[in-house]
């Protein structure tokens, strides 16, 4: 997708759209982080906290019951090609901040969303989301490089996600419990 964007029309037209692909990201997490935070901001502690506790109740028995998380399985509007601009940028860059708009392919995503909520400080629930929508966008900028590069490469890369995911999950797994934690003692 990256690579059919065309800013100016100049050379340096991929370094362009990758810094919008990555700012559009980071400002569309930043308000749904916030939004969210902000909701969660409108309950008490522990109402806050009983909401997210369920949430992740609920999270923990889909895991068991289905395979796919709850998602909209489908790859980025191929319409968005054509447009071979600054969009083609901007729009990927949006449904991928968001995270439900494209697939997913894990679970643990939904602990950044409870996490947002559950932290009920909109510079929080921003910062957490768009630390998910930045990883996400240059991960997917370092695939697309190394894809133009190697396509053997690119598979191996893609097959090794699993082992970053387990050290991803864990790392927003003690996060959302040490917000959890946090909002228990206040």
């Amino acid at each position: 997708m990256i690579t059919r964007t065309r800013v100016f029309g100049s050379r340096y037209d991929i370094i362009l759209a990758s810094g919008l692909f990555i700012a559009t990201a980071a400002l569309t997490a930043t308000l749904v982080g916030g939004l969210l935070a902000t909701i969660g901001a409108l309950l008490e502690a522990p109402a806050r906290i009983g909401l997210a506790a369920a949430a992740l109740i609920a999270l923990g028995a889909a895991t068991i019951r289905h395979r796919e998380p709850w998602q909209l399985n489908r790859e980025t509007n191929p319409d968005w090609l054509l447009l071979e601009d600054w969009r083609t940028a901007a729009y990927n860059a949006s449904s991928l901040g968001l995270g439900l708009a494209t697939r997913i392919g894990f679970w643990m995503f939904f602990l950044i969303p409870i996490g947002a909520f559950v932290s009920g400080s909109a510079l929080v629930g921003a910062f957490i989301y768009s630390c998910y929508a930045v990883t996400r966008t240059v991960a997917s900028l370092a695939l697309a490089g190394i894809s133009m590069r190697s396509e053997h490469t690119a598979s191996r890369v893609k097959r090794s996600t699993s082992d970053v995911r387990v050290v991803a999950d864990l790392f927003f797994l003690v996060a959302i419990g040490y917000l959890l934690a946090g909002g228990l003692t206040s």
